[in-house]
C-alpha cells in the first residue's frame, strides 16, 4: 500500500464531539476512491477509520474534540 499524495482535512465540532471530512486526492488533484482513511487521536493515540467514496469524500462523526494525524492509503496506487 501506498501513502496517497494529499488529504484535505476539516474538523467541525459542536461541544465535546465534532466530525472530520474532507477529500482525498493524489498529487494532480484527481480524488480517489475507496482509500483507506485513518484518524489518529495525537494525545490518546485512539484511531477511527473509513473508506472514501466514489467522488474521494470521507466524512467521521462524532469524534472527540482534539488534535488528530490523518492518513490515507489505497491498494497498488
Amino acid at each position: 500500500m501506498l501513502l496517497v499524495g494529499m488529504v484535505s482535512v476539516r474538523l467541525v465540532a459542536q461541544g465535546s464531539t465534532g466530525t472530520i471530512l474532507g477529500t482525498v486526492t493524489d498529487s494532480s488533484g484527481g480524488v480517489v476512491p475507496d482509500a483507506k482513511v485513518q484518524v489518529t487521536n495525537i494525545g490518546t493515540n485512539a484511531t477511527q477509520a473509513t473508506t472514501s467514496d466514489a467522488r474521494g469524500r470521507y466524512r467521521l462523526p462524532e469524534i472527540p474534540v482534539g488534535a488528530y494525524q490523518v492518513s490515507a492509503e489505497v491498494a497498488g496506487f
